[in-house]
C-alpha cells in the first residue's frame, strides 16, 4: 500500500522517497507514513526528520504542514535519466560544426534575428561568451539524421522535447551522440535520444524524440 525510505546521520533524519499506491491515495495513509517516520526517527535519538518534495507538489505540503513542519529552504535539482547509456542498436556518434553562415541562412529563413544570435557584444552583455547558434538549427541535424540515415526515409516525428544545459558557439566543434533507448519495429514505434556535448564532454543539448517509421510488410 505504501513505503518509506529514510537516511539518519545521529542528528537528523531525512526522508528520501515516499510512496502511496494509487488505491490508497486519499484516505491519510501519507500522513501516517509522516508521523511513522518521525517516531521511528525519535526512537533512533535524531532531533529532526526533513522532508523534500516539487515546489507544485501542493498536496504533500499541505500534509506536511498539518504535522507541523514549516519550509526551510528550496534547491535546483536535476534528475539523471538512467537511459542515457542505453541504446538497443549501435550508437551513432558525428562531429557537429554549427557555422556563422548556418546562423545566417536561419535568422533570413526563419526570421529570428535576436541579436543574441548575431551581435557578439550584445550577447556577452546577456552572460553569454559571445553569440549563440539557433536551436532551430541543432533540430534540424537531428531531424536530417533519422529521416536519411536511421530510422530512415519516411520516419515522422510524434513529438520530442528538449533541453538547452549549455549554449552552442558558431565555428565550434561539438560531439553528438544519437542512441535508440527502445525500439518496436513491429508497431513502427522508435525513442531516441541525442545529446551534443562540448570539448569539455559537458552536455549542452539533450533532446528526446519519439518517431515513427510505418513497418514494412
Amino acid at each position: 500500500m505504501a513505503f518509506a525510505t529514510c537516511s539518519y546521520d545521529g542528528v537528523s533524519s531525512r526522508g528520501v522517497l515516499y510512496g502511496v499506491h494509487p488505491s490508497a491515495a486519499g484516505r491519510g495513509v501519507y500522513g501516517d507514513l509522516i508521523r511513522f517516520t518521525q517516531r521511528k526517527s525519535q526512537e533512533r535519538g535524531c532531533q529532526e526528520l526533513l522532508v523534500g518534495t516539487q515546489t507544485h507538489n501542493l498536496a504533500v505540503q499541505k500534509v506536511w504542514q498539518r504535522e507541523g513542519f514549516s519550509p526551510s529552504g528550496s534547491s535546483f535539482t536535476v534528475h539523471i535519466n538512467s537511459l542515457l547509456d542505453r541504446s538497443v542498436v549501435a550508437k551513432r556518434e558525428m562531429k557537429l560544426c554549427v557555422t556563422s553562415g548556418d546562423i545566417a541562412r536561419c535568422g533570413e529563413y526563419s526570421g529570428d534575428t535576436n541579436r543574441i544570435h548575431f551581435d557578439d557584444d550584445f550577447a556577452k552583455s546577456a552572460g553569454l561568451e559571445g553569440r549563440i547558434a539557433h536551436g532551430l538549427i541543432l533540430s534540424s541535424i537531428i531531424s536530417k539524421y533519422y529521416g536519411t540515415e536511421f530510422p530512415g526515409p519516411g520516419t515522422l516525428f510524434l513529438g520530442h522535447s528538449t533541453r538547452y544545459r549549455k549554449p552552442v558557439y558558431p565555428d565550434r566543434e561539438y560531439r553528438t551522440v544519437i542512441s535508440f533507448p527502445w525500439i518496436d519495429k513491429q508497431r513502427g514505434i522508435y525513442k531516441s535520444l541525442v545529446r551534443i556535448m562540448d570539448e569539455a564532454d559537458d552536455t549542452c543539448v539533450l533532446s528526446y524524440n519519439d518517431l515513427y517509421l510505418r513497418p514494412r510488410s
